[in-house]
């Protein structure tokens, strides 16, 4: 009953009564009133307003046709409006803030997109998702605390350590010296093996190592003592004796380690381990 002798009340108000419109406005709400887009002082729900940043053109003949379903001798002057969604930017130099605030490691955020929003105080929920180096923060984005927009971004944990590096480049076969490393501090990743020099002199270089790379595991292997086609001595302990025969090495040899060799009195291979870079024992 009240709303019945409210609209009464107000058509009685603006009864005949034309209303024109304005050429542009902007809005901050979700809806688009009468009394924003023109000189009409009710709120009359219009329409919808557009995204933020975003406009929506209204026609006055569509504006009538609304307004009509409420006040029946309402009038509209004016072929059409453009109406604005008032925005405000969000930087991304802003979320880069908020994440690294909440990290207790140092953070390299990844691609961020451009967010555009409603005017109003921001505020924020940030979940980290950590995982050995990297980590996914959603991001929950409140516009006068209301939820409105959730991302994800990538990030990347940074950390430091000292680190084996090539004073000078190492190259293809060569032994490596404690004079041909230092050890830098710098950001340690995954495929990072070495942090002392003890750790890689006397071991083989597998491939070019250039001056101030990282060396890393892949990159050096145990010296080889032993090659391929060498002619070596295998020797086979006894209780009291030792027989040496001339054999052939049927692979790469390291120290301490097992290697086939073939026996060039027999013809057959043997299983020994490398003594040296003459000797293979059968044991």
């Amino acid at each position: 009953m009240r709303n019945i002798i409210f609209f009464l009340l107000l058509a009685e108000m603006i009864l005949a009564e034309t209303f024109t419109l304005k050429e542009k406005v902007e809005v901050n709400g979700k809806e688009i009133l009468l009394s924003d887009i023109s000189d009409c002082k009710e709120e009359i729900k219009i329409g919808v307003s557009p995204l933020p940043g975003r406009t929506r053109i209204l026609k006055g003949q569509y504006i009538e046709l609304v307004a009509k379903k409420r006040v029946p001798e309402i009038k509209i002057a004016g072929d059409e409006v453009r109406v604005t969604r008032a925005c405000q930017s969000l930087p991304k130099e802003r979320i880069i803030e908020i994440i690294k605030a909440i990290s207790e490691e140092n953070v390299v955020v990844g691609e961020i997109p451009e967010i555009v929003l409603p005017r109003g105080e921001l505020s924020f929920e940030v979940e980290p998702i950590i995982k050995d180096d990297e980590a996914i923060c959603k991001v929950q984005i409140l516009v006068d605390g209301a939820k409105y927009k959730r991302i994800r971004v990538n990030c990347r944990i940074q950390r430091f350590g000292d680190i084996v590096v090539a004073k000078r480049d190492i190259q293809t076969g060569s032994l490596i010296k404690a004079d041909d490393i230092e050890v830098a501090h710098m950001e340690i990743k995954k495929d990072v093996g070495f942090s002392e020099i003890s750790s890689l002199v006397g071991k083989e270089a597998r491939r070019l190592i250039k001056a101030q790379e990282v060396v890393r595991e892949n990159d050096v292997r145990e010296q080889v003592l032993v090659r391929f086609g060498d002619t070596v001595t295998i020797i086979k302990p006894g209780d009291g004796f030792m027989v040496r025969c001339e054999g052939r090495a049927a692979s790469n040899g390291f120290l301490g380690k097992k290697i086939l060799v073939r026996n060039l009195s027999s013809n057959k291979l043997v299983e020994g381990v490398v003594m040296d870079g003459n000797t293979v024992e059968v044991r």
